[in-house]
């Protein structure tokens, strides 16, 4: 009977427009968000149906204006960071993806705790899941924009570790120096950069 049913609504729902389905998901996304605050909003189902909907009516939301895209970026930032810490990066990837293509014109100067949160997240999520690319560009993404060097050393470590997956040795260890440099520390002189060049000429 089960079976049946769920025949039964899967052919109802794919006799529903593509439009038609954005603006299902994201009227049922609105209605559960305006519901928040009767609820309690750390709870994970709450939270992860809410997000769950409004991202597919995503289109929608972009021509809201920047105060509620904020708020729900900031929602798919908490989904995220719940999603990491139960291991599942690929839910992780999308809810922290979705939050930053809400972020407004401008998110960095005005919501940069929520940038560096969002793109954070994603670089982590993305470097589970071996989306690279992904990861090395929200890890970037935050070295441009943060100014204090104290206030971006976790996400120098990973993205030495990315670059290191990569299997850009050169780079990410030139990279620890500089940082270290720009600690204060000690650091290795310039001929020991050449014979890792020479080591991984030969690796490859």
């Amino acid at each position: 009977a089960k079976f049946r049913h769920d025949k039964i609504r899967e052919a109802a729902y794919g006799r529903i427009g593509a439009n038609e389905r954005v603006r299902y998901h994201h009227d049922i996304g609105m209605a559960l968000y305006s519901n928040i605050p009767g609820f309690d909003a750390d709870a994970n189902v709450m939270l992860f149906t809410t997000v769950g909907q409004l991202n597919r009516g995503i289109s929608l939301i972009l021509e809201y204006p920047s105060e509620m895209r904020i708020s729900i970026a900031e929602m798919n930032c908490k989904a995220g960071m719940k999603a990491i810490e139960c291991s599942n990066f690929e839910s992780a990837y999308k809810y922290l993806k979705a939050g930053i293509m809400l972020l407004p014109d401008g998110s960095w100067n005005y919501h940069q705790t929520l940038c560096v949160e969002l793109y954070s997240l994603l670089s982590r999520a993305a470097y589970a899941l071996g989306i690279l690319d992904d990861a090395f560009q929200a890890s970037k993404m935050i070295i441009e924009n943060i100014k204090m060097i104290e206030d971006k050393l976790d996400i120098y470590t990973l993205y030495i570790k990315i670059l290191f997956a990569q299997d850009d040795a050169v780079k990410a260890f030139n990279t620890c120096r500089w940082v270290l440099r720009r600690l204060g520390e000690n650091v290795p002189p310039p001929e020991v950069v050449e014979d890792i060049e020479v080591h991984a000429t030969v690796k490859t």
